[in-house]
């Protein structure tokens, strides 16, 4: 169990070379830390910059070591990030120097911060509520513009807003019910405020209905190329991240395990993932290979799934087309350029379903497929809107809607 009743200190602004570094001090004898550092800090204010040296004191020695000159800022509780008194100090960045300065803090009875453990505080303290709690860590870790938009709105609490607002619907209902049923002449309009519970119904359903996107904003999207050896996977690949990352070559099987990229496209992260041919034979290898191709189809969300000239047995597509259940499969003629029509048989296996040609010679075709991937990443949601960033979110909103 983690105390909460101690003070803790920490390195704030990561361990970078950089100019500036922060150490984060809070707790009870947070002050006292200060103090004892910088002796000329006693008495001084809130809020107010001041600066000295960081001095070490070796016992039963006289003689003082200057640690680092820095500026430092007291904040006495409540008003602080944590609720508690806080205390910052600005050093010279890079990693020795910071590790140096929270080691003489911790020295003086500090105890080491744990992952997230300020912000625990601040939380625990009232301070923040646990959507705005779970949006820092959402914005450090942020991969792409929308995923740190999103979470800056979640953090100036777009979310909890409506929460409230939901929930305070449902409090009222709850009470008007309860008088009806207890006092049945003096409560009118039963009929009337129905309709503001359905109201609330409405907003949860709506907040749920976009998390089949917005829960892609702070994770990415996961996209897996499949098809047979050199149907165009490992070209398409290295066309969407403008590099050559994957090995191309006209002999099958080249590619004999999956390659992994993440980029930003139209503010959205989208992971990428070319994976081996799957076919019948082929080496040991590239059999191994072909193995991890049908494991990385279990976890995407969107598999494209490419066809060429050779095109495919009816099947080996249905096998591959099972084995993505749960993500969107999106078949793609390839190598357009070639002027290649499909037959008879594949016409029909592709029957009913959205089918987009590709060339990575042309470029046709490129962009509607990243038009299409953007919007499966959630880039056609508003950000100003309340969304659910996360499954604990999501589990919350869909437990609410039940009870309503």
């Amino acid at each position: 169990m983690i105390e909460i009743n101690d003070t803790i200190a920490a390195i704030s602004s990561g361990l970078v070379p950089s100019a500036i570094g922060v150490i984060r001090i809070s707790g009870p004898r947070s002050i006292s830390i200060l103090n004892e550092l910088i002796p000329e800090s006693r008495g001084v204010a809130p809020r107010v910059v001041r600066s000295g040296w960081v001095r070490r004191k070796e016992k039963n020695d006289n003689e003082e070591e200057k640690i680092d000159y820095v500026l430092y800022f007291y904040f006495k509780a409540p008003n602080s990030y944590t609720g508690e008194d806080m205390v910052e100090l600005h050093g010279h960045g890079g990693k020795r120097n910071m590790e140096r300065l929270l080691e003489v803090v911790l020295e003086k009875g500090a105890r080491l911060a744990k992952p997230g453990e300020f912000t625990m505080r601040g939380f625990l303290k009232g301070k923040i509520d646990l959507p705005r709690a779970e949006a820092v860590m959402s914005v450090v870790c942020a991969k792409s513009e929308r995923a740190l938009r999103a979470a800056q709105a979640q953090l100036g609490g777009v979310l909890t807003k409506e929460v409230e607002e939901i929930r305070d619907i449902i409090v009222s209902q709850i009470a008007r019910l309860e008088a009806g049923i207890d006092f049945p002449d003096d409560v009118e309009g039963l009929d009337l405020e129905r309709e503001k519970l359905e109201e609330a119904e409405k907003r949860l359903e709506t907040m749920i209905g976009k998390w089949k996107k917005s829960k892609f904003l702070s994770g990415g999207l996961k996209v897996v190329l499949s098809g047979r050896p050199n149907a165009g996977k490992s070209s398409l690949f290295n066309a969407f991240l403008g590099k050559n990352r994957a090995l191309v070559d006209s002999e099958p099987g080249t590619t004999r395990d999956f390659i992994e990229a993440e980029m930003e496209i139209g503010g959205s992260l989208i992971t990428f993932i070319d994976t081996a041919g799957i076919r019948e034979g082929g080496s040991k290898v590239e059999a191994m290979g072909i193995k991890a191709s049908w494991e990385v189809l279990k976890s995407a969300d969107v598999v494209l799934f490419l066809v060429d000239e050779n095109e495919i047995e009816y099947g080996q597509f249905l096998q591959i087309e099972k084995a993505s259940e749960g993500a969107v499969f999106l078949p793609l003629l390839s190598k357009s350029d070639l002027g290649w029509k499909p037959s008879t048989k594949l016409e029909k296996i592709l029957e009913g379903k959205r089918v987009i040609r590709v060339s990575v010679v042309t470029g046709e075709g490129l962009k509607e497929l990243e038009g299409m991937l953007v919007e499966f990443a959630g880039g056609g949601l508003s950000l100003d809107e309340p969304l659910l960033l996360n499954l604990r979110h999501f589990k919350c909103v869909e437990k609410a809607l039940e009870g309503v």
